[in-house]
């Protein structure tokens, strides 16, 4: 997948893996705030660990504070970011 297509996809692949993790089957507003929908630190860390491998990333130890993945549009954010 080129870069630019895949940050063009990036809400929603975010959000399917985050449906995924928290066994939603709805879509998820980009804004929403994931705490409301049951994302606690267990299934954050698992989140991260899914999204590392999905883009090849690596985040680093200051980004991985809550909220910066609070919502899927602040985890687009971050991921772009890291993507270049």
């Amino acid at each position: 997948m080129e870069v630019h297509s895949e940050i063009a996809d990036l809400p929603q692949s975010i959000g399917t893996v985050i449906k995924s993790i928290l066994g939603h089957s709805e879509d998820i507003a980009a804004e929403r705030k994931l705490s409301e929908l049951g994302l606690d630190s267990i299934k954050s860390v698992q989140l991260i660990v899914v999204l590392e491998e999905k883009f090849n990333i690596m985040f680093e130890e200051e980004e991985l504070l809550f909220e910066h993945f609070a919502t899927i549009q602040q985890i687009a954010l971050l991921i772009c970011d890291k993507l270049g």
